[in-house]
């Protein structure tokens, strides 16, 4: 049984103009197996905030993936640099069916899912959409998988987050949306490193931040970006041992949207007017695209209504965006 259930064609935009392609045009349904020697980008959606629900924050992230599809395919590829669409495939393997199974049983399917796209080629690369940020578990868990069995250098996590997300299970078996790094982490240990960037002060336990640090992870605190004359990227790659020590280690970057203030990301389910701008987050997104291989992108928690003139959703896209073009932007 596929757990995904087909995305609804209708927000796949196209303008029916050849001198204004838009990325609509190239989105799939399915993989053609003789592009899969490409980079093949597949996304999948997760229309599910009961883990939101389960931490006490407000629901309506399970609006997310369709919200963020509507703007991503009304975008044009890139018209500088070197876009090709020859090498270039886009898959939407659709939605995650969400009704009738438990939270946990729908992470598995979603982790399952996941890694048996990452399993098909070295090329594949996942993206996961939001709904609550307890799915960057089953993200994370088959970029592990996968990284651990195909890959020599250690893989790493990145988390750009207002949060930890390192709350235990509530009652010891509630998976809730700030459980995600948790569960990883008491999974595989040291076999990966960890950083939490862009933490707000007023949103973590100093419990927690022991924790993580126990466990090998990890932080830099918005106050701690900001205040350094060091550009992020710098003090990113420094925290992590260096730029040279990183090139081309597999990496799952994940973006709870709730990360950016809420001036820019409205859309959420907790958002503070301290967090990060595009400005801030941009330029050090698409230089850690180009200095690791980012096997997995996952973005959480765009609450479409909770947003505002779909700013937060534009947001997620742009991100997507940049993630795939990185390399052929001028």
């Amino acid at each position: 049984m596929n757990p995904f259930l087909p995305a609804n064609k209708s927000l796949f935009f196209s303008k029916r103009d050849p001198d204004d392609p838009r990325l609509g045009d190239w989105v799939k349904t399915q993989a053609q197996e003789e592009h899969l020697s490409k980079t093949s980008f597949f996304i999948a959606g997760f229309p599910d905030d009961e883990g939101i629900f389960h931490n006490g924050g407000r629901t309506g992230a399970a609006e997310g993936p369709d919200a963020i599809r509507n703007r991503l395919y009304r975008m044009t590829p890139p018209p500088f640099g070197d876009f090709d669409s020859n090498t270039f495939q886009m898959i939407d393997v659709g939605n995650l069916n969400t009704t009738g199974h438990t939270l946990e049983q729908r992470h598995r399917w979603a982790s399952k899912k996941a890694l048996e796209t990452l399993n098909q080629s070295k090329s594949a690369r996942w993206i996961g959409l939001g709904g609550g940020h307890d799915y960057g578990f089953p993200d994370g868990e088959a970029f592990l998988e996968n990284s651990l069995k195909e890959s020599p250098l250690k893989p790493v996590v990145i988390n750009f987050d207002a949060h930890l997300d390192v709350r235990p299970l509530k009652e010891g078996r509630i998976i809730t949306s700030g459980t995600p790094f948790f569960r990883l982490l008491e999974k595989y240990h040291t076999k990966f490193d960890f950083l939490e960037v862009g933490l707000q002060p007023y949103c973590n336990s100093k419990t927690h931040f022991q924790w993580l640090k126990d466990k090998g992870g990890q932080a830099l605190s918005m106050e701690s970006l900001r205040s350094h004359p060091a550009p992020w990227i710098d003090q990113i790659t420094q925290t992590l041992g260096g730029v040279s020590f990183l090139k081309k280690r597999p990496c799952f970057l994940s973006i709870d949207i709730d990360a950016f203030s809420s001036a820019i990301a409205p859309g959420c389910s907790q958002s503070w007017p301290g967090g990060m701008t595009p400005n801030e987050f941009f330029p050090t997104f698409k230089a850690l695209c180009n200095i690791f291989s980012v096997k997995v992108l996952g973005i959480y928690e765009v609450s479409p209504p909770l947003d505002q003139d779909e700013q937060t959703a534009k947001l997620a896209a742009e991100i997507i965006y940049h993630y795939m073009f990185s390399q052929s932007e001028s």
